[in-house]
């Protein structure tokens, strides 16, 4: 719900508690006008969208977050680094990649 809603005092606590059955509302706002008349807000939930650094996951806004926690890894390609910038290997002189030394 994104617009307010105007009501009497007798209306008020059953408008309330139908607003809190919908899960994506967090916090309703009630304004008194002095004349027995409230205005309620209802304060809606963001949804987040992400974006995979990996393989770009998202760019449509297809990759919604479901809870409040951050995602373990991207829903397509799995990594579990879709949120760190990718780190290209280090080269050398010549232009060839180092390779670590066997022990």
């Amino acid at each position: 719900m994104k617009s307010d809603i105007n009501c009497y005092k007798t209306e008020l606590a059953s408008i309330v508690q139908g607003l809190f059955l919908d899960k994506t509302i967090t916090n309703i706002y009630i304004e008194s006008e002095g004349n027995g008349y409230y205005n309620v807000k209802p304060n809606v939930i963001l949804r987040l969208t992400h974006i995979c650094n990996r393989c770009g996951h998202g760019k449509d806004g297809e990759w919604v977050q479901r809870g409040n926690t951050m995602p373990k890894r991207c829903p397509h390609c799995t990594s579990p680094y879709w949120n760190k910038p990718y780190q290209y290997p280090s080269l050398n002189k010549q232009g060839k990649t180092r390779k670590k030394k066997a022990t």
